[in-house]
């Protein structure tokens, strides 16, 4: 999978995100799309990408993490993206 960067877009009416506030120094915002299967994350520099093919269980193990950032560099990057 690829990790890939997005424009905010209007959600259709079936269409099912689910946000989760986070305290990061790094991430602004976690959300999951359920029709996607993917977590779009939010950067406090403002990026806004979306990491596709993530278990609902596992967005809610980055969500409970003590450190958000370290849970991406060691149990999503590399492991559901591509780099």
């Amino acid at each position: 999978m690829k990790l890939l960067e997005l424009t905010r877009k209007t959600l259709t009416y079936n269409e099912f995100l689910l946000e989760k506030p986070v305290i990061s120094s790094w991430i602004a915002d976690l959300e999951y799309d359920d029709d996607l299967e993917a977590v779009i994350m939010t950067t406090l520099g403002g990026g806004e990408y979306t990491i596709t093919d993530v278990p609902y269980e596992e967005f809610e193990y980055w969500v409970e993490a003590e450190s958000k950032g370290k849970h991406w560099w060691s149990d999503i990057k590399g492991i559901f993206t591509d780099t």
